[in-house]
């Protein structure tokens, strides 16, 4: 294997700049970042470690307690639960929430994603054909400007008692049930 190492690639004037040819895979370092190529550049995806109750009819802020990727450190999982990215751009929030124990036939749940303290998206889902567990998925977009913005997953209980939304383990195996990943796509 050979190294080549320059400040700039560019190609002459009316022609194409070509990198490998058939057959080759050109694979980029993993710590390198690709920009204007339309594809996500960064990715944060934070996960909750231990159950989180939710009582009926409030609007509860969901606690993201374990960074699985970060790599910008735009999650603060110990204090305000929040995503707080400081590069401008649209980002796709997507939210898996689990649920174990939910009570009758037409009880909902409810999750939201909240933008500077501002509900921005919400999703309801109707319990009626689910005994016990049930895993919730919603996703946006979000426009952010890389400086103040910030976003926050809240849940909402709609039937008595409590709601148990489950950490990583449950009956015996782990898994990453409640989750949000970020995703910079432009």
């Amino acid at each position: 294997m050979s190294t080549v190492n320059v400040n700039a690639i560019d190609k002459e004037s009316g022609s194409t700049l070509t990198l490998g040819g058939s057959g080759t895979t050109v694979q980029p370092h993993a710590s390198a970042t690709l920009s204007g190529l339309g594809v996500p550049n960064i990715v944060t995806a934070v996960s909750r470690a231990t159950d989180q109750t939710v009582t009926k009819n409030a609007i509860t802020k969901f606690q993201f307690n374990v960074e699985d990727a970060d790599p910008e450190g735009w999650f603060d999982s110990s204090t305000n639960y929040r995503f707080q990215p400081d590069q401008s751009g649209n980002y796709l929030v997507m939210v898996s929430l689990f649920s174990s124990n939910a009570a009758s036939s037409g009880d909902v749940i409810n999750g939201y994603i909240y933008k500077n303290g501002s509900e921005v998206f919400s999703a309801e889902f109707d319990k009626a054909n689910y005994d016990f567990v049930n895993t919730n998925v919603f996703f946006s977009w979000v426009s952010l400007n890389g400086s103040s913005d910030y976003i926050e997953i809240y849940a909402r209980w709609g039937a008595n008692g409590t709601l148990t939304f489950k950490g990583e383990s449950f009956n015996g195996a782990v898994h990453k049930n409640n989750r949000a990943i970020f995703v910079r796509m432009s």
